[in-house]
């Protein structure tokens, strides 16, 4: 916004008449760009959203976060590569699509970006063993998660036996707990590091 002032007078004129006008001049948007870091994240992490808007003035941005919840802002005025960033936090697995839209009269830019919010695999998992066991007979053994934690999303356990055999595992989406329980026979007597 400028403020113009025009003063109106001549020899005759016992005051000069002055008028004052607000004029209105824009710079468009010249572009708008989305970055989310990281781009999938776990539900005890924190994703920071950031845009970079390439000029203009006068500029309405929605930030769309995808579980329903928005964000208004009015920026008045945009330098070139402006950066703007919010936080955000999702606790609850899922995949959320992110969206922000900027605007002002002369130019209108959205961006989108999808993320995949999991729960992680949290350092509580148990594992013990019937050993030591004469061969051939099979060692069991016992994956424990307690019940009171929500399992995590997408995980899968690969147990590597040290005798380069392994065996690999997808642990359930849901249910309490985990109480799983295998066997693997070794053909060697030895000790052995399962990792």
């Amino acid at each position: 916004m400028h403020d113009v002032v025009m003063k109106l007078a001549n020899k005759f004129s016992t005051a000069p008449v002055m008028r004052k006008q607000e004029v209105d001049s824009q710079r468009p948007l010249a572009g708008l760009k989305l970055s989310v870091n990281p781009p999938d994240v776990s539900t005890i992490e924190q994703v920071t959203i950031e845009i970079k808007i390439s000029g203009g003035t006068f500029v309405d941005v929605l930030w769309e976060f995808g579980d329903g919840r928005t964000k208004k802002e009015f920026l008045r005025e945009v330098k070139k590569g402006g950066k703007y960033e919010k936080t955000y936090k999702y606790p609850q697995p899922g995949v959320y699509v992110i969206r922000v839209r900027a605007s002002n009269p002369h130019a209108n830019f959205s961006q989108v970006h999808v993320l995949r919010a999991q729960r992680p695999v949290l350092p509580i998992y148990g594992v013990t063993t019937n050993t030591p066991q004469i061969l051939p007979s099979a060692i069991v053994f016992e994956l424990t998660y307690p019940a009171s934690e929500l399992l995590p999303t997408n995980a899968t356990a690969v147990f590597s036996f040290g005798d380069k055999k392994s065996w690999k595992w997808n642990i359930p989406k849901e249910g309490e707990g985990i109480h799983e329980t295998f066997e693997h026979k070794y053909r060697k007597p030895g000790v052995y590091l399962v990792s």
